[in-house]
């Protein structure tokens, strides 16, 4: 056998080219296999060969080509929404942080100095007093990742997500925070994990508006 990146020697290709039967090939299922990647390097390399040698074995490799491709165009395997989500977040990843588009992604170990280095070059407008309660503003967003900025002077009513994770970064203030009945204390520079199908509501405890950035990532797991 030749190494691997190896070439048929002269003496196999000459040979090769007086015994073959170019009906007897065509039907051996080796060009399909050649279309497929199935081949070692040396068997490719013989099939590209005899292609250039014959060109009806040159138009059979083209005719399986555009049948695989009509094939495929025809028959399109849709990724699971979850191979969807993971595809969207890893692009997301790739704009997201500190001199980027987006916000950072979210992950595990995140912490909320990312975000502070990723406000610092972007202008975010205050609220315009007097609001009730809540007031919104919209952050750089993708169809698999929602952001924006909150700021928060009473809380808000118990709701629950279905269809993405939620993290909400506090940049200023305090809230405690109900999931599932369970009160928790969150304070600034801290990262609220809600999981999907939580109820939950918060309660703002800061004397001054809780300022908080949302993230809310479609589900990939």
């Amino acid at each position: 056998m030749l190494p691997e990146g190896a070439v048929p020697s002269f003496r196999r290709i000459f040979l090769l080219l007086l015994l073959v039967d170019t009906k007897a090939y065509i039907s051996s299922g080796i060009l399909e296999q050649y279309c497929l990647g199935a081949l070692s390097r040396e068997e490719s390399v013989s099939v590209e060969m005899l292609a250039d040698q014959f060109p009806e074995i040159k138009h059979e490799i083209d005719r399986i080509d555009d049948a695989m491709e009509s094939y495929a165009l025809a028959n399109p395997v849709q990724p699971t929404d979850k191979v969807k989500a993971r595809i969207l977040l890893a692009a997301y990843q790739t704009e997201a942080g500190a001199g980027k588009t987006y916000p950072p992604l979210i992950l595990k170990d995140s912490v909320t100095d990312e975000f502070r280095h990723w406000l610092k070059g972007v202008n975010i407008p205050l609220p315009v007093e007097p609001f009730e309660n809540l007031s919104f503003y919209d952050l750089p967003s993708t169809d698999a990742v929602t952001n924006f900025i909150v700021w928060a002077k009473v809380g808000h009513e118990e709701e629950e997500h279905n269809n993405f994770n939620e993290f909400i970064v506090i940049l200023e203030g305090h809230c405690d925070m109900y999931m599932n009945g369970e009160k928790k204390h969150y304070t600034t520079g801290e990262i609220i994990r809600i999981p999907p199908f939580v109820p939950h509501h918060a309660v703002i405890t800061s004397e001054n508006p809780m300022v908080a950035i949302v993230q809310r990532q479609l589900l990939a797991a």
